[in-house]
């Protein structure tokens, strides 16, 4: 079954499990590169896409080396010279617990950076990170409020495990569906 089915069927799942289907966030595309799976996420909050990216079994994206970054905004961030140009892009980065500490989303150690000139500069009471369209993909702090594109990861070792959920919270709001009638 390919990714995207099973993305689908899982979100769907996760809705009928909750009683509701989120008419939020979507995922726009999806991509695979090394051990992981990308998903391109609809402009909302970096919590609201956060969020999404948990339903989907991972988080906004971790970023660890210069070739993740070069994939990842090669892939949706280069302007006029691809038919992708989604402005601003989240990412995983984040310092909403202490001030000046970023951490990533997924609770990994920042071991790659690539801040844009004079950032994080916290102006505003920034405090999360996504790839400035201006700064050519370089990372840049600010509120997250702001509606922009997120990327989502989850890892290619998570994948079976994620099949399994989906398939057992569909026998479930299946069995429940059946039930209440």
């Amino acid at each position: 079954m390919k990714i995207k089915a099973v993305t689908f069927l899982y979100v769907m799942a996760i809705s009928i499990f909750n009683g509701k289907v989120s008419n939020a966030a979507m995922i726009i595309e999806s991509k695979t590169w090394n051990d992981s799976y990308y998903y391109l996420i609809s402009p909302d909050t970096w919590n609201n896409v956060e969020a999404f990216a948990n339903t989907l079994g991972g988080h906004l994206v971790t970023i660890n080396s210069q070739e993740e970054q070069d994939f990842l905004w090669q892939t949706w961030g280069l302007s006029g010279t691809s038919v992708h140009n989604y402005g601003e892009i989240w990412i995983g980065l984040n310092d909403r617990l202490v001030e000046g500490s970023f951490q990533w989303a997924n609770g990994e150690a920042l071991n790659f950076s690539q801040w844009a000139l004079g950032e994080p500069n916290n102006s505003g009471n920034e405090d999360y990170a996504h790839m400035w369209h201006s700064a050519g993909g370089s990372w840049n702090d600010e509120w997250g409020g702001r509606n922009f594109v997120g990327i989502a990861e989850i890892s290619q070792v998570s994948a079976p495990s994620t099949l399994a959920l989906m398939l057992s919270l569909v026998s479930l709001a299946f069995y429940r569906k059946i039930s209440k009638k």
